[in-house]
């Protein structure tokens, strides 16, 4: 075997030596053109966690949450009173907000000055104004849906959470003049589960809303609604403070927006699932059972001693694991239904009588 002449060896080095080198160069070259968008698209992509990072408190969330939430909120006109009216309402004097839930144009407001009215004006935070029809309003919550033409509103969605926790920040937000909103902060400051006698569900807000309007969102730091004040035709108080909870609101507008009409309360009860914080809060086994969210006063189960927290058990002696479950033991045509409930810890026993 001949080994290979030395020159021919320095020249083949030489060779590869140059080929790395205009490699290293390209490689320098390339990374140099590429490393200033890299380092722009890091800056975009940092900036905002940063700046989310560091308006994490209420106050530097609320500018930002007004912004998204004001466009869904109404002034709604009520007018001169229809002459049905029975007497003078001594709180007709109140303003009338709304909010917008759907973006074909249905609005949810309270109920209870809108005896008599087909047809109301409502007034966008852009300056227009459209007649809305009342579609549906629910005697026991108090609450009401309009619905005006259109497509694409900005909307506002309830809370989904099983009822608000006590202490947690949000804002009421109205719309006075019909355009532009005005804000005023508050705290949920105590629960129809602490109110011990509440008769409907609720929950009160901590200072009371001003601006003497019903109707009037309050929503938290998620930009959801925590509850709306929304009264009875036969509640004469009108607490501005008191809310219909989000997540029961939910569900009476849910089924006012599937049938046109309010939902059914079978001797005079509204009731929905056992969440696990309700359950916590009320003493109750979260794996069944429906909670008692709203009782209509004067109505059997007003008269039995139903209370809004109360969990049921079992109806006529058949376990009841939900809501629904519920509303098809309270047969409406029944005389009477036999209910085991747990109070505040408690197990008793109530009977409803038609």
């Amino acid at each position: 075997m001949t080994a290979a002449p030395p020159a021919t060896s320095f020249r083949k080095l030489a060779i590869t030596a140059s080929v790395v080198l205009v490699l290293i160069v390209v490689g320098i070259v390339t990374g140099a053109q590429l490393w200033r968008p890299m380092a722009t698209v890091e800056r975009h992509v940092v900036a905002p966690i940063q700046r989310v990072t560091n308006r994490s408190s209420p106050s530097e969330m609320l500018p930002d949450l007004v912004d998204a939430a004001c466009p869904a909120v109404v002034r709604i006109g009520l007018g001169v009173p229809p002459a049905s009216t029975a007497k003078p309402d001594p709180l007709a004097s109140r303003g009338l907000g709304g909010i917008v839930v759907s973006s074909d144009g249905f609005i949810v407001t309270s109920g209870r000055m809108l005896a008599g009215r087909d047809t109301l004006p409502v007034q966008f935070n852009d300056g227009s104004e459209l007649d809305a029809k009342v579609v549906a309003n629910d005697p026991l919550s108090g609450l009401a849906l309009l619905k005006v033409d259109g497509r694409n509103f900005t909307t506002l969605q309830f809370a989904d959470s099983d009822l608000p926790r006590t202490g947690a920040w949000g804002f009421s937000l109205t719309s006075p003049a019909g355009s532009g909103c005005a804000v005023q902060t508050g705290v949920i400051a105590q629960d129809f589960a602490a109110g011990g006698e509440a008769l409907r569900s609720s929950v009160s807000v901590d200072p009371t809303p001003s601006g003497n309007v019903e109707g009037v969102p309050f929503i938290g730091s998620d930009g959801r609604v925590l509850g709306l004040p929304a009264f009875p035709d036969d509640d004469s108080a009108g607490d501005l403070s008191v809310l219909i909870p989000g997540d029961v609101a939910a569900r009476i507008v849910s089924e006012m927006l599937r049938s046109g009409a309010p939902p059914a309360a079978p001797f005079g009860i509204v009731a929905e699932d056992l969440g696990p914080v309700l359950a916590k809060r009320l003493g109750a086994d979260r794996q069944r059972g429906a909670v008692v969210v709203m009782v209509k006063p004067g109505s059997p189960a007003d008269t039995a001693g139903l209370k809004a927290g109360d969990v049921v058990l079992t109806a006529d002696e058949s376990p009841i694991s939900g809501a629904s479950e519920l509303g098809r033991a309270l047969d409406p045509t029944a005389t009477s239904v036999d209910l085991e409930i747990v109070r505040h810890g408690e197990h008793q026993e109530l009977t409803l009588k038609a």
